[in-house]
C-alpha cells in the first residue's frame, strides 16, 4: 500500500530424497490429528511454543528438543525435554534416536543445513518423518541469502533509501 518494496528471506524447504519416508501434513493440527492410534516413541523438533498441543495425543512417549526450555502440561509429564541448538551431526542424531528408541521424527519443514542431520538420521534408521509443510505465504519475491536481499534492495529501493 505504501509502495515500499518487500522481499521474503527464506531458506529453501527440504525436499525428500530416495530412501526417505515422509508423511506430509498441511498443518500441525492435521499432524496431531494423525497421531491417533497405538503408542509410539516420537522425537519432536517443532519448537517449544507448540509442544503443549501434543497433549491431544497423550498415549505417545515424546522426546521434545528445543533451543529454549519447554513447559509441558501435566498430560505430557512423562515426556523428555532436551535443550540443544544446532548445528547437529548425523552421528549425534543417530545416537540420540537410538538412545531414546525413537520410532518416528516429527518436524516442520524449516529448511537449512543446521538441523538437516535429523532427516539424514531418520533415513539411515528407516524411520518415518512426520513433516509439517510450510504454510502459504503472501505473494512476495523470495530470496535465500542476505546477499540476495541486499541485491534486491539495491535494485528496488528508492534512491533516497539506499545505503540507510
Amino acid at each position: 500500500m505504501t509502495g515500499i518494496p518487500a522481499v521474503r528471506l527464506s531458506r529453501p524447504p527440504w525436499q525428500p530424497v530416495e530412501g526417505d519416508d515422509w508423511r506430509r501434513y498441511a498443518s500441525l493440527d492435521s499432524l496431531i490429528d494423525g497421531l491417533a492410534g497405538p503408542p509410539r516413541r516420537l522425537l519432536v523438533t517443532i519448537g517449544r511454543q507448540d509442544a503443549a498441543r501434543f497433549a491431544a495425543a497423550p498415549q505417545h512417549a515424546y522426546v521434545f528438543r528445543s533451543i529454549e526450555p519447554i513447559d509441558l502440561p501435566p498430560a505430557l509429564g512423562h515426556a523428555v525435554t532436551i535443550e540443544e541448538r544446532g548445528p547437529f551431526t548425523l552421528e549425534g542424531e543417530v545416537a540420540l534416536m537410538r538412545r531414546h528408541a525413537i520410532e518416528a521424527l516429527v518436524t516442520k519443514n524449516s529448511g537449512g543445513e543446521a538441523t538437516r542431520a535429523k532427516l539424514d538420521a531418520a533415513r539411515q534408521l528407516g524411520l518415518p518423518v512426520l513433516m509439517v509443510d510450510r504454510p502459504a505465504a503472501p505473494a512476495l519475491p523470495e530470496v535465500a541469502s542476505i546477499d540476495d536481499v541486499i541485491a534486491f534492495l539495491a535494485h528496488h529501493a528508492p534512491p533516497e533509501k539506499r545505503g540507510v
